[in-house]
């Protein structure tokens, strides 16, 4: 709502009582493709069921890191910029096809340091 506004406003809220056509359909298609709508997240009465982009947050859930420590690794594998700022790395959005192999690789990885206790 905070970009689209009172457009927005009207077609999740206020528009039940007439049929606003096709522009309903659009303004989601539209904030679906430039946006990290999450999986199930539902936009102007739609569920969402395939994310397209993730942010920095929602991959951390989903890969199960902590954030700050996924942000460290996002930046030397260059997907986040060395220098950004806390703030910055939390805006950062990535592709969901782009993403979805290297969260798999990170899923599935072994981990370096062998577990406390055991090397």
């Amino acid at each position: 709502m905070a970009y689209y506004g009172t457009l927005f406003d009207w077609l999740d809220r206020r528009s039940n009582a007439i049929d606003p056509g096709p522009i309903r359909d659009i303004l989601r298609d539209h904030i679906v493709q430039r946006s990290a709508v999450e999986r199930g997240t539902t936009v102007l009465g739609v569920e969402i069921s395939d994310q397209k982009y993730y942010t920095v947050h929602s991959l951390s859930t989903e890969v199960g890191i902590e954030r700050p420590r996924l942000t460290r690794l996002l930046k030397k594998l260059d997907q986040i910029p060395s220098d950004a700022t806390d703030i910055e790395s939390g805006k950062a959005i990535f592709e969901a096809a782009k993403i979805v192999p290297l969260i798999d690789a990170l899923k599935t990885s072994a981990p370096i340091c062998p577990p406390p206790g055991l090397g």
